[in-house]
């Protein structure tokens, strides 16, 4: 009768998975307190979303610029929500809050 033998061999899995970094800073012009949150600087794993909340109590208009592209009006409720979606490189978000004139 022969002798079975056993043999591991080891396997070596490389997973390839690149981070990036998403910076983001909010300019209260407003003047009401607004927060942004997170606020700084955020390591993400290529592909996922990243939420922002911009806490607004004076319900000023808030806008957003990615990457010192145009500003886009997002909303002037309270508060604001946004999410940078699939993200594939690092990027640099700028809120604004900006004092809504009267009616």
């Amino acid at each position: 009768m022969e002798k079975a033998e056993a043999h591991f061999v080891e396997c070596g899995i490389t997973a390839i998975i690149k981070h990036y970094i998403v910076y983001a800073s909010l300019v209260d012009t407003g003047g009401h307190g607004a927060s942004l949150d997170p606020e700084g600087t955020t390591m993400v794993v290529r592909g996922s979303s990243l939420d922002f909340t911009v806490t607004n109590p004076g319900n000023d208009l808030v806008y957003i610029t990615i990457d010192d592209g145009d500003a886009v009006y997002l909303s002037d409720s309270n508060p604001v929500e946004y999410t940078l979606e699939d993200i594939q490189e690092n990027h640099t978000l700028l809120f604004t809050t900006e004092e809504a004139l009267p009616g």
